[in-house]
């Protein structure tokens, strides 16, 4: 898989057998998670308007989310992160 299609797949919000797909091709070592998250905290004022009802996820427990991919051991992980 080139990095390109990569990125498409992740872009996608990729199902679960697309990620399996791409962990499986990943050379030793490398690793690939993915955050979903729903509206961000710090945006609210700007776009509370075009997502009503929708709760927004706290910049802090988003953060906390991206550090458990880059820090952790995890692969071919969805981390929906939902408020």
């Amino acid at each position: 898989m080139t990095v390109a299609a990569l990125h498409q797949a992740v872009a996608r919000h990729p199902a679960d057998p697309e990620l399996e797909q791409v962990v499986g091709q990943l050379p030793r070592g490398m690793r690939i998670n993915v955050v979903s998250p729903t509206m961000v905290g710090d945006s609210l004022d700007a776009f509370a308007e075009h997502f009503p009802g929708m709760r927004p996820v706290p910049m802090d427990e988003l953060v906390g989310h991206y550090l458990r991919c880059v820090e952790g051991d995890d692969t071919g992980r969805i981390i929906l992160a939902y408020g």
